[in-house]
């Protein structure tokens, strides 16, 4: 057998539900069991939530990650009448219009929380792009507030005070603490030009 035959023969699409973009790996998910029910579906990605904030709680973060990212392959293919994608699903995937608004919360506050870990980790544009995923579903002070320190850490200076005042803006209660991010932002900013401006130096004579 090839290597490229060898290599498609791990991977097997899902026939229980319709996922876009996803595949089931072979031998790397049994401990994630296929649920057809759309309720069962959302009743486990709640408790692998709940468990993951326990985890998280006991700044266990590799098993909070753990449960948050098996929360999300539970509802990652449920795909509400919005959806572009939803004329291709079947019954195992297709949400009214409560269980799309419990799905949306769901994703939403997964990835902010999974965002969360990220920064613990120092893996600032994993954070970005968590973030952003949750904002896309719903724009909240702590994803702004997330994903501005995640800019910050890597040097996009722009985008992350943007954020900060994004941030600000849908929570007033943080105005002491983002202004002391704005003050420590422009700080950084400053320490980088002055080490451009120092390489740029040496480069003529």
């Amino acid at each position: 057998m090839s290597r490229i035959e060898q290599n498609s023969a791990t991977f097997q699409k899902d026939p229980t539900e319709f996922t876009p973009t996803s595949f089931k790996v072979i031998g790397k998910r049994e401990d994630i069991p296929v649920l057809k029910e759309i309720g069962q579906k959302i009743d486990e990605s709640k408790r692998l939530k709940e468990e993951g904030n326990q985890y998280f709680k006991q700044k266990d973060y590799k098993k909070a990650l753990s449960s948050y990212n098996k929360a999300i392959l539970y509802v990652i293919g449920l795909v509400g009448e919005d959806d572009e994608h939803y004329q291709y699903g079947n019954a195992s995937s297709k949400l009214n219009k409560e269980q799309e608004s419990i799905v949306k919360e769901l994703k939403c506050s997964i990835y902010l929380n999974i965002s969360q870990i990220d920064l613990f980790n120092k893996n600032f544009s994993k954070c970005v792009e968590r973030a952003t995923k949750s904002l896309d579903i719903k724009q909240t002070a702590k994803g702004y507030y997330r994903r501005a320190i995640a800019y910050m850490e890597l040097n996009d200076f722009q985008r992350s005070q943007k954020d900060f005042e994004k941030s600000l803006q849908l929570d007033s209660a943080l105005e002491k603490d983002i202004q002391q991010k704005i003050q420590q932002l422009k700080q950084k900013e400053k320490q980088e030009d002055k080490k451009s401006q120092a390489f740029y130096s040496k480069m003529f004579y």
